[in-house]
């Protein structure tokens, strides 16, 4: 038993690791598909976010703003189920980030496959003083870790390493990649010693058993649970 739960421990930790791999990798060589983003906004009614979703293999791009005067007061369709559901845009705004005359401006990257597991987020305000254009491309980091230097023409100047879990994804993912290293590694050895079993064979060696009553096996020692029986 306490075999049985070691491996299953050992195959959940080396299905994260992987997990945590592929985020990091597509975090650094993913790329976001060309165009325009998907606009969306977050809810009915005032207060609200207005979102922008852009997606590629293995990482989702959210551009969070407030819906307000500021930015337009855009009226982009009212579809929830095509927010992310990880998204901060899940919540309404609060009144001091609403009202914000600087313009707060969120990027939430996720990045994982098949599901997203891991999130960055930066925010830097539109405006240095109300009026004036903010210059500096540099962005607070929320969560993550600030990497390579990104090609001009994206919104982000730099990559950033997932740090914040998206536990559905995460946990998903992990029992994948866990599922997927035991079929590679200890199916076809569990398969081999049921067929060998069942044809009176040795598990370990292959040994023919059949006409024996061995508790152990002659050729390689390996003991025989229950001990084999004439066949």
């Amino acid at each position: 038993m306490k075999r049985c739960l070691f491996k299953l421990a050992l195959f959940l930790f080396l299905g994260a690791i992987i997990n945590v791999a592929i985020a990091w990798g597509f975090a650094i060589k993913g790329r976001i598909s060309a165009g325009s983003s998907n606009q969306y906004l977050s809810h009915t009614t005032q207060p609200r976010w207005l979102v922008g979703v852009t997606s590629g293999t293995g990482v989702t791009r959210i551009s969070v703003t407030p819906n307000n005067e500021m930015w337009g007061e855009r009226s982009p369709t009212y579809l929830p189920e095509m927010i992310p559901y990880w998204s901060v845009t899940r919540y309404r705004p609060e009144s001091n980030v609403f009202d914000d005359p600087l313009g707060p401006w969120t990027l939430e990257y996720a990045y994982g496959w098949p599901l997203r597991s891991g999130l960055s987020i930066v925010r830097k305000n539109v405006e240095e003083s109300p009026g004036v254009r903010n210059r500096d491309n540099t962005f607070a980091i929320v969560t993550g870790i600030k990497v390579f230097e990104e090609p001009p023409g994206e919104p982000l100047p730099y990559k950033m390493l997932p740090i914040r879990p998206i536990i559905p994804g995460f946990v998903a993912n992990m029992l994948l990649y866990a599922a997927t290293l035991w079929l590679l590694l200890v199916a076809p050895w569990q398969l081999r010693r049921t067929i060998r079993r069942k044809r009176g064979l040795c598990i370990q060696c292959g040994y023919d058993l059949r006409g024996t009553d061995h508790i152990v096996c002659p050729e390689c020692g390996t003991k025989l649970s229950p001990p084999f029986s004439p066949g």
